[in-house]
């Protein structure tokens, strides 16, 4: 996982479920640990996400989450927190 000046996160997650890197991806651009960010599974369907690149789909998914944009592929997780001056990190 890299983290850019910017708190842009890129995570290249390999053998663990996208949902997953998602989860520690956003938490590292905000500064937050896991258990303290809202549940992904109420902004998107976790089980339909990892499904879709268990299958090998050649396609990006990008939606929000708690004050992230974040694009998933079958390769990485980017995540760009909302704030790009440090303040998303606060909390």
């Amino acid at each position: 996982m890299t983290v850019g000046r910017d708190w842009t996160v890129t995570n290249a997650y390999g053998d663990d479920p996208p949902s997953h890197a998602v989860a520690r991806s956003v938490a590292a651009a905000t500064d937050r640990v896991v258990v303290d960010l809202p549940p992904l599974y109420e902004t998107i369907d976790t089980d339909a996400l990892d499904h879709l690149f268990d299958r090998g789909a050649r396609v990006a998914v990008s939606f929000r989450y708690a004050g992230c944009d974040v694009t998933v592929t079958g390769l990485h997780v980017v995540v760009r927190p909302d704030e790009r001056d440090g303040s998303a990190r606060s909390g």
